[in-house]
């Protein structure tokens, strides 16, 4: 039972990463050209996920036995020192800078899209500024207990929020009936952003009992041997709470739009 409970953990945890890191492809998409297949950048972004994460999980599980020391001296002993011991500590350096680059990127879009009217480049920046008082906080201590602590914990909101994008993309794409995306006519779509986040709260609030952390095991997840469904959870809630509310909300909007003809 512990063994099928650290299973659906280690999924659990596989799944979020893949989920936080996907919406990426979307930010990027935006310097495509219009006329890009939406199956083939599909596809591409689902083959990039699943190599890259694959390779990367699977290097995880092999040092996992041997790397106990997570920190820039234990990479460094670790590879035996001297010139492939820098090499490999100018990896992580490189690696990390890359991923924040991306971080940055996609936060400072989402600042944008909230309404602050700055330019992206500045909006990137204060982006990696509100986040740098909780980098100094996980460094004051063990920085990588801290870091695990954290991501597993914030990692909670990945699913409710990416429900809310799936009905309202789904309800987006009803409304369009095919057509090609107009930017001008999506803004002009009626839509309630206090049903989303309302939606998105509820769904992270009925993870809790479902949690399994260092910083909080919810009762669920105790009685189930570690077993974390917390973020179905989180992703089936945010999907009851906030579809029917936008759909419906959907519907209304269309049948006022549809024109009326005159009957005899």
């Amino acid at each position: 039972a512990d063994r099928a409970g650290a299973f659906v953990l280690t999924a659990t945890i596989a799944l979020s990463l893949a989920v936080s890191w996907a919406p990426y492809a979307s930010d990027f998409s935006r310097y495509l050209p219009r006329t890009t297949s939406a199956t083939r950048m599909f596809w591409c972004t689902l083959a990039g996920v699943v190599v890259s994460f694959t390779a990367v999980q699977a290097l995880g599980l092999w040092g996992a036995s041997v790397f106990t020391d997570q920190t820039a001296q234990g990479v460094d002993t670790l590879l035996g020192g001297g010139v492939i011991g820098s090499v490999g500590l100018l990896a992580v350096a490189l690696a990390a800078l890359c991923s924040n680059a991306m971080n940055d990127y996609s936060g400072s879009l989402a600042l944008q899209v909230i309404g602050v009217r700055v330019p992206r480049p500045l909006a990137a920046g204060l982006a990696a500024l509100l986040g740098f008082p909780l980098v100094l906080w996980m460094h004051a201590a063990d920085t990588a207990a801290r870091f695990q602590n954290v991501l597993l914990f914030v990692g909670y909101w990945i699913p409710g929020f990416v429900a809310v994008v799936c009905v309202d993309w789904f309800a987006r794409y009803r409304a369009r009936g095919g057509a090609p995306v107009a930017l001008a006519t999506e803004q002009a779509r009626p839509h309630s952003s206090l049903a989303a986040l309302l939606a998105f709260v509820v769904a992270f609030a009925a993870t809790v009992p479902f949690m399994n952390t260092a910083l909080y095991v919810g009762p669920v997840a105790e009685t189930l041997h570690g077993a974390d469904l917390g973020y179905y959870v989180a992703f089936l809630v945010g999907l009851g709470c906030y579809a029917p509310f936008r759909l419906r909300g959907a519907k209304h909007a269309a049948d006022q739009t549809e024109p009326k003809t005159d009957r005899i």
